[in-house]
């Protein structure tokens, strides 16, 4: 058995995984949602707590904090500016600043981790020119440029964060200083991106092959050394995300023309599709799992506008509804 399969194996152990076990008081796998200009958070149950009035129907929740208590808006002022917003709800208290988008696209939004204390905006720019990404303060000032990067992901701990500025290569960031602590190892003929946390020492990654049109899921150490494929795909396009449930490893099966569908994947090469109504919804998109539950987006008929926010149940084959087409789950390895 190779050092990979070896790693892969240690995951198909029956007890599950702490990260994806909420802890008492914990708010992970709570949905936070925009229903009638008013901010909720949903238990994964269904039970609504409302938050707050939003001060205006034009923001769109982008993000929350890993422990559910901050949450980040955006709104479009107009093609020059965006107005980005912050509601603390242990002090009750917005904060907000504007932001110029003259020649760029917002493409990401999100808190540092874990303190939420500042802000990364991930920037698109016109004609070919290189993305760059940067955190202000709630207030706006800024604190930190990374030339390159589209996106960056938190590491759990707080103290680095992985960009996809190396062309193709995932690069680990100090959070303080934004200096580089390390490039991790290359995928042969692949362009990797962060995705999410697979726990509190590693990261995932959607690594897209050109020449092939696949994309897979591996997994990365944050400390370095040799990354582990999860999936294997075999037709266009493949795969866009893989977490570790309580019921085992799942992935989200990203078919071209259609919505992404789900299925057990214990190893690369073997996917069994699990029989959910929203596997043939129409752009239906998985945004994360927790504990026995995928959430997942989508719209289960032809009408666009009844698109929600989704929990499936991987035990008992249910399907809750727990958001709006505005909702962002609490997810502590986001």
């Amino acid at each position: 058995m190779t050092a990979a399969q070896a790693d892969i194996a240690a995951d198909l152990a029956p007890a599950a995984p702490a990260a994806t076990t909420a802890a008492a008081g914990s708010k992970a796998g709570y949905v936070a949602t925009i229903e009638n200009v008013v901010l909720w958070l949903v238990s994964p149950t269904g039970v609504n707590t409302r938050v707050t009035a939003a001060p205006d129907s034009d923001l769109h929740l982008a993000d929350v904090s890993r422990n559910g208590t901050r949450f980040l808006f955006t709104a479009p002022i107009n093609d020059e500016s965006t107005r980005i917003a912050t509601y603390d709800s242990l002090k009750g208290a917005w904060s907000s600043f504007t932001t110029s988008t003259v020649d760029t696209d917002i493409i990401q939004a999100r808190f540092t981790a874990p303190s939420a204390a500042s802000i990364w905006l991930g920037r698109q720019r016109p004609d070919g020119q290189a993305p760059f990404t940067e955190r202000r303060s709630v207030s706006g000032a800024l604190e930190l440029s990374v030339p390159g990067a589209s996106s960056v992901l938190p590491a759990p701990d707080g103290l680095t964060f992985a960009t996809d500025e190396g062309g193709g290569r995932i690069r680990v960031r100090a959070n303080a200083t934004g200096a580089l602590v390390r490039t991790l190892p290359a995928v042969t003929g692949r362009r990797c991106t962060p995705l999410p946390n697979w726990d509190a020492a590693r990261l995932t990654a959607i690594c897209w092959n050109d020449a092939a049109m696949r994309m897979d899921v591996y997994r990365f150490a944050w400390a370095g050394g040799a990354p582990s494929a999860l999936t294997r795909a075999n037709a266009p396009f493949g795969f866009d995300g893989a977490w570790r449930p309580s019921k085992g490893i799942v992935a989200s099966d990203a078919v071209q023309g259609t919505g992404d569908g789900i299925g057990f994947a214990p190893r690369p090469g073997s996917y069994t599709p699990i029989k959910a109504s929203f596997a043939t919804w129409g752009m239906a998109h998985v945004q994360t799992a927790i504990g026995s539950k995928v959430y997942v987006m989508g719209t289960p008929s032809p009408d666009p506008t009844l698109s929600a926010m989704y929990a499936y149940d991987l035990g008992t084959g249910k399907t809750l509804l727990l958001g709006s087409n505005a909702s962002v789950v609490v997810d502590p390895l986001r």
